[in-house]
């Protein structure tokens, strides 16, 4: 596969990526490699498909990222991780590489009421 098929591809199952975007990605994860006497980039399709499933992967009902979550329940970042890690609250990694961090929204409601009941945090930023 070549650069402008992979654009086409990514374009039709509604991904926006860049050239430059698709490059890093594929130097990152292994799936683009220079073939000698040829200016262009060739594609592995196994491990871009590989990659591009796990791109695509959508989080499950009622969750959010930690950015939202912070956001949501106005909290400091280093709060906001040090509630996503409480195993109580189901933290998901989800996509290529490291991941996002998903937490629950529901769980995450119930440690926060639990942490305000023992005056844990101060919750006002």
């Amino acid at each position: 596969m070549y650069t402008n098929d992979v654009l086409k591809y990514c374009k039709s199952h509604g991904y926006s990526i860049t050239r430059v975007g698709l490059y890093l990605a594929g130097k990152k994860y292994n799936f683009i490699f220079k073939v000698e006497g040829r200016k262009e980039y060739v594609f592995d399709k196994d491990k871009f498909l590989e990659w591009f499933e796990k791109t695509m992967e959508k989080a499950p009902e009622g969750y959010i990222t930690v950015s939202q979550m912070r956001s949501k329940y106005n909290l400091p970042l280093n709060k906001a991780y040090a509630i996503a890690k409480n195993k109580k609250v189901d933290a998901r990694r989800i996509g290529p590489g490291k991941g996002i961090i998903y937490v629950d929204s529901r769980k995450v409601e119930e440690v926060i009421n639990e942490y305000k009941s023992r005056r844990v945090y101060k919750w006002e930023k």
